[in-house]
């Protein structure tokens, strides 16, 4: 089962007062687990936590993704697609002139063995003011389906009868004769 008692085991430790800063160009993001996702314009880079005035929010927690609807969406063939990630949701953000609606983003939480710590690997605006923000973590390696290159491997089943034909003949032409 991995619904999101499995998935909240996989990454104990994480809280809604865990946050993961990054840094992209003029840009610093802070990740709040659970929480709220922010933007700002950090100059002195030996602050790095500290937030100023003046701070965008980019998605407030909704839900974490729902593993029993995403297994049996028959849309998505998860022998041949599967998921390598676990995903939150964070959807009123502060609005956004360009786009005319609050921001969102989507966090996903990706299996990477060889972090020593959790970090974000990726922030993207896929569309104005909708964010995609991947977090590597070696908390999700604790299970093989998330791991990197994990594929599900289609095997071919032959089935073969224990008994033959003529078997099974002659115990229907016992079981048919009156006694």
């Amino acid at each position: 089962e991995y619904g999101k008692q499995w998935y909240q085991r996989r990454v104990r430790g994480f809280t809604s007062n865990t946050c993961i800063h990054r840094t992209k160009g003029w840009w610093t993001y802070r990740v709040c687990y659970g929480n709220i996702i922010q933007q700002y314009h950090q100059p002195d880079r030996r602050l790095q936590g500290v937030l100023p005035d003046e701070v965008t929010i980019l998605g407030r927690y909704e839900k974490d993704m729902n593993w029993t609807q995403e297994l049996n969406d028959p849309s998505i063939k998860y022998y041949e697609q599967m998921p390598v990630a676990h995903k939150q949701y964070f959807v009123n953000g502060d609005f956004c002139e360009e786009s005319g609606a609050n921001r969102k983003a989507t966090v996903s939480y990706v299996c990477d063995p060889g972090a020593n710590t959790d970090f974000v690997a990726l922030i993207d605006e896929r569309s104005v003011c909708v964010y995609k923000i991947v977090i590597h973590t070696a908390r999700m390696c604790k299970h093989d389906f998330f791991m990197p290159g994990h594929t599900a491997i289609k095997h071919r089943i032959s089935c073969s009868p224990i008994v033959s034909t003529l078997q099974i003949t002659k115990k229907q032409e016992r079981v048919s004769k009156p006694v």
